[in-house]
């Protein structure tokens, strides 16, 4: 395992500043997705952890875009932050680190992507279909839709299924997403496309993949390799699509890693 890395260093050259990390949870899901790794965080991190308009404790708070999202957390900083977005909630920091330039210090997307879905020359997502399946089991039963989503996460995650149990508990404890909500997110998952975009980012840029990822395959490494060359990316062994849940330490320690690499 990566040993963790100093406090980074801010512009003025004083150590020891805490780094604003604002961490983006994704489809279905609330801020509870990030509960098992928080007593894993070192001192230098000043964590954030948002609910998305319509989920968790933002449940009653509407929003009808992508960019309805992006303004919303866009709120929570008044300075550049380091932007870890999970799932879907790498597209928002995508879209945010074009639009609030400015409240970007650097992006992390775990188990993300810039296209969640197959189109041509991009083979390592997820099909079409399936997200089709989702919304039409989502007009009938809202509950299994999220108990079959909750069933992909344990796909992959050795040793985890437990864990995976408790953060279901801990997500609808918090609220359960309204069907608008979900439709929305799986509208956002199946249309956006944000590849044309990588090229445009000016902060730095990572990528933290799963091995056993069945919703974000791990081959998709060596086309944001293509796509963005100068990124950093690392592909976390023996975990399906939740790693900060089936093996927080690991994360917080990439986490770290990548933290070093920008600030120190």
């Amino acid at each position: 395992m990566m040993s963790p890395v100093e406090p980074p260093i801010t512009e003025s050259g004083t150590a020891g500043t805490r780094l604003p990390c604002v961490f983006l949870h994704g489809w279905g899901m609330n801020s509870a997705v990030w509960q098992p790794c928080r007593t894993w965080l070192p001192d230098w991190i000043d964590a954030i952890f948002v609910d998305l308009p319509g989920h968790g404790r933002m449940r009653e708070v509407a929003a009808g875009s992508l960019d309805d999202y992006v303004h919303a957390v866009a709120a929570v900083v008044s300075r550049p932050a380091l932007w870890v977005g999970w799932s879907m909630g790498g597209l928002v920091a995508l879209r945010l680190a074009q639009m609030y330039p400015q409240k970007t210090a650097a992006l992390l997307l775990t188990a993300s992507t810039p296209c969640f879905v197959q189109r041509e020359g991009w083979p390592h997502a997820v099909k079409s279909e399936v997200f089709a399946q989702f919304a039409e089991l989502l007009l009938s039963d809202v509950e299994q839709t999220l108990k079959r989503f909750f069933a992909l996460q344990s796909l992959g995650a050795e040793g985890a299924r437990q864990a995976i149990q408790d953060l279901q508990q801990s997500v609808i404890g918090r609220g359960v997403p309204t069907e608008s909500t979900l439709q929305l997110g799986l509208e956002i998952l199946q249309h956006s496309d944000m590849r044309a975009q990588l090229g445009d980012i000016a902060v730095p840029l990572g990528f933290l993949l799963a091995e056993r990822d069945v919703l974000v395959p791990a081959a998709v490494a060596q086309d944001l390799r293509a796509l963005a060359p100068a990124a950093w990316l690392q592909i976390m062994p023996r975990c399906g699509h939740t790693p900060m849940v089936s093996q927080p330490q690991a994360f917080v320690a990439h986490l770290q890693d990548f933290a070093g690499a920008v600030w120190r």
